[in-house]
């Protein structure tokens, strides 16, 4: 298990980074409107969720894959949006874990 000390380089590495292209759509000028949202990330990490919720898509595979990722947030570091993302994490997987109890049923 990963333990993450550092909020907003999880943001952008774990977050963002993967997922930039589907994030950032326009081929025109890309570098620098990824080189500025990180910028924006870096002084606001919360804004990774006003993002994600404009682009369903991208919510849908971010939160997927770090459900799938083991990882938790070290116990000192205290922001609102941890609870956010460890409350999301932990509904997609729920959500797996009936999704693959049903498939499992259906095979049988």
């Amino acid at each position: 298990m990963s333990i993450i000390y550092n909020l907003e380089k999880f943001v952008i590495d774990q977050m963002f980074r993967p997922y930039q292209s589907i994030i950032v759509t326009e081929d025109f000028q890309a570098k620098e409107k990824i080189k500025k949202i990180e910028n924006q990330l870096r002084r606001n990490p919360e804004m990774i969720m006003s993002i994600l919720n404009s682009n369903k898509n991208a919510y849908r595979l971010v939160f997927d894959r770090l459900s799938r990722i083991d990882f938790k947030f070290y116990k000192w570091l205290k922001h609102p949006l941890i609870d956010e993302i460890n409350k999301r994490v932990l509904d997609f997987r729920i959500a797996n874990t009936d999704f693959k109890k049903r498939s499992d049923n259906n095979a049988e």
